[in-house]
């Protein structure tokens, strides 16, 4: 099993990193999570929900260990 080298980030590019990391999954959360009320407004938008979808689990997720980390 080959090993991938990480590089070492400063702590401040980790923190940012964290916090894009944590933004994006969250308004993913979001998107899902409204579904519903997106299509009701915007029935073209169906489409582009339905690619998230197949995701939901992995969202959901990361979603559930970021607010438990506290991170």
């Amino acid at each position: 099993m080959t090993r991938v080298a990480v590089p070492n980030l400063p702590k401040k590019e980790r923190i940012m990193l964290n916090w894009i990391i944590s933004v994006l999954v969250l308004l993913a959360g979001g998107v899902l999570g409204a579904s519903n009320l997106i299509v009701a407004k915007k029935p073209d938008a169906k489409a582009l929900i339905e690619k998230l979808s197949p995701y939901q689990g992995i969202i959901g997720a990361l979603s559930c260990w970021r607010g438990a980390s506290g991170a």
